[in-house]
């Protein structure tokens, strides 16, 4: 019964962090958007030496693109808090004594390999 319910949390889990990866990508494209028409407008006002010709719209599609790139940092946060494996939970320890062991051993079965080469010669 427990393995039915992590599968359904792990389903659930995996479904929202989709969702978030989903949102984000539009964000980043709403934003892509928002600087192709900043820079036209900034293009547009250089071309006619007219700041206040489009500085109401300047000022709209600029609060806007700081709006969505708030939005979007929170959600990066909010993904980054959601992506928890079970490679997360193991201790940082087990893996500094398991690549020590490695070492370790890795030292002796060469050294015994040297050895036996050492005495065959």
């Amino acid at each position: 019964m427990e393995d039915k319910n992590y599968i359904e949390d792990a389903i659930e889990s995996n479904q929202v962090y989709n969702e978030l990866e989903e949102k984000i990508y539009k964000l980043d494209i709403r934003a892509q958007e928002l600087e192709i028409l900043i820079d036209q407008i900034e293009e547009k006002s250089m071309i006619e030496n007219d700041d206040q010709l489009y500085s109401e719209e300047y000022l709209e599609y600029k609060a806007e693109y700081k709006k969505i790139i708030k939005e979007r940092k929170l959600l990066q946060k909010e993904l980054a808090a959601q992506d928890h494996s079970k490679l997360n939970d193991i201790s940082i320890w087990i893996v500094i004594y398991g690549v020590l062991m490695c070492l370790i051993s890795f030292q002796l079965i060469t050294g015994t390999l040297w050895l036996d080469f050492a005495n065959i010669i």
